[in-house]
């Protein structure tokens, strides 16, 4: 019943059940006596979930596609990719499809309630398990790497979301993060890095530590500019 409750605050779930139908099915189940034990729960733990208004509605075909082993054609912010997935996973409430884009042969996450569109498609020939983990990136040969140390408290910040292209390390009493990156996912680094603001000691590459300035640069920049206009009015 715990379990059940973390689905509490997804918008879209599996198959195309929603969480209200779930919990009466498990409920009508039990005991009186456990109906008003699970119920009380309910009231005295709650879980901290992110409630967003976005519907994955192709959430239920893409599992069917890595459960029956073939390519997808989906549309996805307005551009097609022919995509076998081969895994879905969920972080903050939002679902993320994996998959090989099979024009490319490369490896792509996308969200899922940004496809709008998805069918089948057998311009390709599906690939099998194997072949899958083989096209699988090696984080670590990425172009770039960076080390960071942060202060003690912000490791929470990791734990609350996390990517496989980054790691926490911890060091006698010392937390690093160590990532990779190439050079289109640069934006990407930066806003991830903003969020350690104040508990960044140090930066490494040089060149790193510049663009994430200029970065905060830019953000004051924006303040200055939104206060030079709330005070226009």
């Amino acid at each position: 019943y715990l379990s059940l409750m973390t689905m509490k605050g997804y918008q879209t779930l599996p198959f195309s059940v929603e969480f209200s139908h779930i919990r009466q099915k498990f409920l009508d189940n039990v005991s009186a006596w456990s109906r008003k034990e699970f119920e009380k729960l309910e009231d005295i733990i709650t879980f901290e979930n992110e409630d967003h208004p976005y519907k994955s509605a192709y959430l239920k075909e893409i599992i069917y596609s890595i459960l029956d082993n073939y390519v997808v054609l989906i549309r996805y912010k307005e551009k097609d990719y022919q995509i076998q997935f081969y895994q879905v996973s969920t972080s903050f409430n939002q679902w993320y499809g994996c998959g090989i884009d099979r024009s490319t042969e490369t490896y792509k996450v996308f969200r899922c309630d940004k496809i709008t569109f998805l069918k089948q498609t057998d311009c390709y020939q599906p690939l099998t398990r194997e072949q899958i983990i083989s096209h699988l990136p090696d984080f670590s040969q990425r172009k770039y790497q960076f080390y960071a140390e942060i202060l003690p408290r912000f490791a929470d910040v990791y734990y609350k979301e996390n990517y496989p292209t980054i790691q926490l390390i911890q060091e006698n009493h010392s937390f690093y993060l160590k990532g990779t990156y190439d050079d289109g996912e640069l934006p990407f680094i930066l806003r991830y890095l903003s969020r350690y603001s104040e508990g960044i000691i140090s930066l490494k590459p040089e060149r790193l530590k510049q663009e994430l300035i200029r970065y905060f640069e830019t953000q004051l920049k924006r303040l200055a500019l939104l206060y030079d206009l709330n005070n226009s009015f």
